[in-house]
This record gives structure tokens, C-alpha cells and sequence, in this order.
């Protein structure tokens, strides 16, 4: 619940201020970066699926792993608007069925012989390593507190869930494919300022969570929709004010789902057409 305007803390929150002013609005800006990735990645797009559809023989070099896994990506992407964008949360059965999805693929991605096992590749640092077992840990640590303390089911695993996803989204970083096979080397400006798009959406997306943990550990609140109540004036939050917030929130929302659906779709069709050259 967001909480009200009478009841805001008299000091003011310079940490939030930096992540949500700052970080969240204006170096990662969510309209612009989605802005930026849709010009750019329809742009670099079209000019191969011209290239693709025109010659045959150029499918041998679309590498259909990096379209699945661009596709895994903002799957990730979503599950991080869904939850602390639009504030969606499952009943008690998702939550269950979230949960052991995630471990699963923690297991299957991590621990297994086969398939992406970061645990075995030499370029990740032992550092690195030991982080990433922590966060696997870490959940279920809280998982079996929260039994002791008594804490409902639902409440006990929409922490674990969500303390599951930043790891997801960490890994999510290699799996943007910004590499465009067909296009000459006159297009890699284009290429790169489309991967550091992406890198900034996914920024962006972390300083949401971050700030979701911040506020309901510090304040006992979640679902918080306007962070700056937290260190605005609240003399200046008049309608006016509040109009302008609640549609930038709506912007915020429609571009971010629909850049990472309109991404996945594009992945899709990709895959399609590769597929079908070799049938």
C-alpha cells in the first residue's frame, strides 16, 4: 500500500532521492532508453531481415541460440516491470510455481553438467562465483526464517521470489544479442549504442528493486507508485503535480512492456525464418 501524504517522514530520503531522481529518471531515463532501443533496434533489424529474405545462403551466419536467449532476456525484463512497476504479485499457487521455477533453473543453469554451467567457467571470478552461490542460498535462508517467525506463506515466498530474480537478472546482461551478423562494419556504432541501451534499461529496472527493498524495509510499505513523496515537498504535490506523475507512470509502463514484447516478437520471426531455410 502507498502510504499517505499526512503520513510521509518529515526528513527527507537522500538515498532515494539518488536512486529515484538520479538513477531511475534521468541517466536511465525508462521512456528514452525504450525510445532508443525501438529506433535503433527496428532500424539494425530491417536492414538485416532485407538481407536475410533477399539471399538465401546468408541464414548460415544468424546463430538461432542468440535469438533464444535475446528472447530469455526480456522475459527477465518483464518479470521485473510485472513486479515492481506494475506492483503485480501472484496468489499463493503462482508464488509456488514462481519459486520452484526459479530453482530450477538456478540448478539447470548453474549446477548441471550440461547447458550454461557459470560454475565451471574459468572466466568468472571465484569472487564472482561465491556471490552468486550467496544469492542462490540467500532465499531459502529467508524462506525457513520466516517459517520460524510465522510469517504467512504468501508473504514468506514474494520475498524469496523477489530476492531470486536479481540473480536472473545479472546473468541476463550476456544474454542481449547485440551482435548483428549480416550487417557490415559501418553499422557497430549502431550496434553499440543499442547494447548500452539495453545495459540501461536493465539499470533502470534494478534501481526499481532496489528501491521497492529500500522503502518496504525501511518504511514497511511496497507498491510505492511516486518515490519522490520521499524527498519532494509535499507542498508541491498538489493535482496538477499528481497528473503529471501518474501519466508519466503510464508512459513508463506502456514503453517499457512494449519494447520487450516487440523485441521477443522480432526474435521470433528471426527464428522462424532461420528455421525454415533449413527445412
Amino acid at each position: 500500500m502507498e502510504k499517505p501524504l499526512n503520513d510521509l517522514p518529515t526528513a527527507k530520503n537522500r538515498y532515494i532521492k539518488v536512486l529515484d531522481l538520479y538513477f531511475s529518471n534521468i541517466i536511465h531515463n525508462p521512456i528514452l532508453t525504450s525510445l532508443a532501443i525501438l529506433l535503433i533496434f527496428s532500424y539494425l533489424q530491417s536492414k538485416q531481415w532485407d538481407w536475410l529474405t533477399a539471399n538465401s545462403n546468408s541464414a548460415v551466419f544468424i546463430f538461432v541460440e542468440d535469438y533464444k536467449f535475446d528472447i530469455i532476456s526480456n522475459v527477465i525484463n518483464l518479470m521485473f516491470i510485472v513486479r515492481f512497476v506494475y506492483y503485480i504479485k501472484l496468489n499463493l499457487l503462482g508464488e509456488i510455481v514462481l519459486f520452484l521455477a526459479q530453482n530450477f533453473a538456478c540448478f539447470k543453469f548453474m549446477l548441471m553438467k550440461d547447458g550454461l554451467n557459470f560454475l565451471k567457467d574459468d572466466d568468472i571470478s571465484f569472487f564472482l562465483k561465491g556471490c552468486m552461490i550467496l544469492q542462490v542460498l540467500f532465499p531459502w535462508l529467508i524462506f525457513f526464517f520466516s517459517l520460524f517467525q510465522g510469517i504467512a506463506w504468501k508473504r514468506t515466498l514474494i520475498d524469496c521470489n523477489n530476492n531470486y530474480l536479481p540473480l536472473f537478472m545479472s546473468q541476463s546482461f550476456m544474454f542481449i544479442n547485440a551482435t548483428f551478423p549480416l550487417l557490415s562494419d559501418g553499422f557497430q556504432k549502431y550496434e553499440l549504442f543499442y547494447k548500452l541501451a539495453c545495459f540501461s534499461l536493465k539499470f533502470y529496472l534494478i534501481f526499481q528493486f532496489i528501491l521497492y527493498e529500500f522503502v518496504l524495509i525501511n518504511y514497511e510499505l511496497e507498491d510505492v507508485e511516486d518515490y519522490s513523496l520521499y524527498y519532494r515537498d509535499v507542498t508541491c504535490y498538489n493535482e496538477k503535480g499528481k497528473e503529471i506523475t501518474n501519466n508519466f507512470n503510464m508512459v513508463r509502463k506502456y514503453a517499457l512492456t512494449v519494447i520487450c514484447l516487440f523485441i521477443i516478437i522480432v526474435d521470433l520471426g528471426f527464428i522462424r525464418e532461420v528455421t525454415r531455410e533449413y527445412i
